[in-house]
C-alpha cells in the first residue's frame, strides 16, 4: 500500500496516495515490527516516502518507529548485510533527507540528499539517483557548482524518457531535446532556467558562485542560440518551443504544505 500510494503521488494523484499511505498505516499500527527479522520494516521507509510527500507531518512519526526498531535483520535472509546494501544506505539516506526538509533542518536535508544520490549512482539504481537528485534541487540549500537538476535531467533523457521522473522535470525535459536548448553547456542550461525564473543576471550570479561579468557572458551566448536580443523574446521562443520550467516544489511551497499538514 505505501507503494501504491508513491505510484499515486507520482502520477499527481494525491487524494488516492494519502488514501493507501493512511491504511499502510493503519497495518503497521498492528505489527510488532521488533519481531521481524526480514525486510519487511523497510515497508517503514517507503510508508515515511509517501507521507513525506502527502501528509509531511506523519512522515517523521513513521520514521521514528522505523528508527526504534531494536532487533537486526538477519544477514543471512536478505541478499547482503543490510548496513552495507548501498541500495538501503542511499534509501535511508533519502528519506531522512525529505523528513530533515519538512523540518526545516535545510542543511542536513542537502547533505543526506547527496549521500543518497551518490550512493543510489555507484549500484546503478539511476531512478533513484535521479529523484534525490531532483529533490537536491528543489530544496534551499547551497548547490552552487553541483548542477543537481542538469544531472537528474541527463539520466532521465538517457535511461527513463517516458517515465514519472520526466513528468516531474514537467517541460524543462524539453531543454535536453530540444535542438537549440541541448546544445547549450550545462553551465548556460543552469543560467537558462534562472532566467525562466524571472531571475536578473546579479541574482542569479549570487545563487550559482559566478561572476556577474560570466553570467551576462552566459546570457549573451543563450540569446545568440535562440535567435533573441532581450529577455522577454527568449521567454517567448523557450514557450514556443515547448521550454519551461520543471514542476519540482518551491521551498516556499514546501514550507507552505508543511505548515498546513
Amino acid at each position: 500500500m505505501a507503494s501504491g500510494a508513491n505510484v499515486f503521488h507520482a502520477f499527481g494523484e494525491s487524494g488516492n496516495a494519502r488514501y493507501l499511505a493512511d491504511e499502510a498505516e493503519k497495518i503497521a499500527d498492528s505489527v510488532d515490527w521488533n519481531a521481524t527479522a526480514d525486510e519487511e520494516r523497510i515497508g517503514l521507509l517507503l510508508l515515511s516516502e509517501a507521507y513525506a510527500a502527502v501528509k509531511p507531518a506523519a512522515a517523521a512519526t513513521v520514521l521514528a518507529r522505523y528508527d526504534g526498531v531494536t532487533t537486526k535483520m538477519d544477514p543471512t535472509r536478505l541478499l547482503r548485510d543490510p548496513s552495507a546494501d548501498p541500495r538501503l544506505v542511499a534509501w535511508d539516506a533519502y528519506v531522512r533527507g525529505l523528513v530533515a526538509r519538512i523540518n526545516g533542518d535545510y542543511e542536513r536535508a542537502g547533505e543526506l540528499l547527496r549521500k543518497s544520490a551518490e550512493g543510489f549512482t555507484s549500484c546503478g539504481y539511476l531512478w533513484r539517483a535521479a529523484l534525490a537528485l531532483i529533490e537536491l534541487d528543489a530544496t534551499p540549500v547551497d548547490t552552487r557548482g553541483e548542477l543537481p537538476l542538469e544531472r537528474a535531467a541527463v539520466i532521465v533523457r538517457d535511461n527513463f524518457p517516458a517515465s514519472f521522473l520526466a513528468r516531474r522535470l514537467g517541460s524543462w525535459a524539453w531543454a535536453y531535446v530540444d535542438p537549440v536548448a541541448s546544445a547549450l553547456t550545462p553551465a548556460q542550461r543552469d543560467v537558462l532556467r534562472r532566467l525562466l525564473e524571472g531571475k536578473n543576471p546579479v541574482a542569479i550570479a549570487a545563487e550559482t558562485n559566478r561572476t556577474v561579468s560570466t553570467v551576462r557572458t552566459h546570457v549573451e551566448h543563450i540569446n545568440r542560440a535562440f535567435g533573441t536580443h532581450s529577455y522577454l523574446e527568449l521567454f517567448a521562443a523557450c514557450s514556443r518551443r515547448g521550454i519551461g520550467l520543471p514542476e519540482v516544489p518551491s521551498p516556499d511551497t514546501v514550507e507552505a504544505f508543511r505548515r498546513t499538514s
